[in-house]
């Protein structure tokens, strides 16, 4: 039988910055980090060249106060004058602690559900919180654990809860603004500062009711790409790497790729949830499969407003699709993300009013 995609809930970040005074805090924190103030200029400008425009992140959300203020010995994270990385792995574990425990206490305030799959890879602990609440209620819930697939961890979740016969309910906490560090000055760590962002969703797969109903998911690696995406563990939190060559390795590989996806699919009402990797990744995507404005406009908006939350990014794409009344009952849903491996996984969905 079809599984359902159904009951989504949002839980946003305590904060939400502009990106613009974020830009300008990235700025002042390499500057203090590298103890040279006539660099601050030198990061601004980049920093703004690459992190503000017309189809980039506008604003999105974090959930540590330190962004707002530049009394450095006051950070609770980065605290860069004395640790120009910023402070190490296992605080920065127990504040994920501390903030996923609190998301997923919001989410179920009373029962929880017989299954449940707690999906990040931005923090790790044994209990996780998801753990940790279930202990706390007394709750029978199973929990399972989707961790460090980064970006497109949202669709081998789906394939986990595809397979448990009762309801399973998925939650994504990222924390993304965990892991910066300021003492990075390369190109490639400055791109990711200026995009990546925090979020938190939960949603229902089962069997009943109206929402998207699952049609098929896939993946595949594409060959001799190891290299070009990383999320590697440092002393001071995770670290990724990303080369200018992802965006082409992934055209490559879309084309057959999405072909296989569809099948033999022909509709005219089939919208698109790509993940937006970067705002070139979204409209690099919708050139390559020749698609109308209003078919990605939905990507576009949540990289706009929350920017890129990795695994919680699609879902909160899905939740705004759904919320779209002119998504109408039997409309399409192809949905699309990028992680390491490089891995590109998808799925399509079909929507059920």
């Amino acid at each position: 039988m079809s599984k359902i995609i159904s009951n989504f809930k949002v839980i946003r970040p305590e904060f939400e910055i502009d990106q613009e005074e974020c830009v300008h805090w990235l700025a002042a924190a390499h500057t203090a980090a590298s103890k040279e103030t006539d660099r601050h200029a030198t990061f601004l400008n980049v920093l703004k060249k690459i992190g503000i425009g017309e189809l980039k992140v506008k604003k999105r959300g974090i959930s540590i106060a330190d962004p707002f203020h530049q009394d450095w010995d006051k950070m609770e994270l980065y605290p860069v004058l004395q640790k120009p990385d910023g402070v190490g792995f296992g605080k920065r574990s127990q504040v994920f602690d501390r903030i996923a425990t609190d998301v997923l206490t919001k989410l179920y305030p009373e029962a929880m559900p017989s299954q449940l799959i707690h999906v990040t890879c931005t923090g790790y602990v044994a209990p996780s919180p998801a753990q940790r609440l279930v202990s706390l209620k007394q709750s029978p819930t199973i929990v399972t654990h989707a961790y460090h697939m980064g970006c497109y961890a949202s669709i081998p979740a789906l394939r986990m809860a595809r397979g448990f016969s009762e309801p399973t309910d998925i939650v994504h906490t990222e924390i993304c603004s965990l892991h910066l560090n300021p003492s990075l000055h390369e190109l490639d760590q400055l791109v990711v500062q200026t995009l990546f962002a925090d979020g938190y969703i939960k949603y229902t797969v089962g069997q009943e009711g109206a929402g998207f109903r699952i049609v098929c998911l896939d993946e595949q690696i594409i060959p001799e790409t190891s290299d070009s995406m990383h999320w590697v563990c440092q002393d001071w939190g995770l670290k990724m790497k990303l080369t200018k060559d992802v965006p082409a390795q992934i055209a490559g590989a879309l084309p057959s790729f999405v072909s296989k996806l569809l099948g033999d699919i022909k509709s005219p009402d089939i919208y698109f949830a790509i993940h937006p990797g970067g705002p070139k990744i979204i409209q690099q995507v919708a050139a390559i499969l020749d698609l109308r404005p209003e078919q990605f406009e939905h990507s576009q908006w949540v990289l706009q407003n929350y920017g890129n939350m990795s695994s919680a990014t699609l879902p909160h794409i899905w939740e705004k699709l759904w919320s779209d009344e002119r998504i109408k009952s039997g409309s399409y849903v192809v949905s699309l993300a990028f992680g390491p491996g490089l891995t590109l996984a998808g799925g399509v969905f079909q929507c059920v009013r």
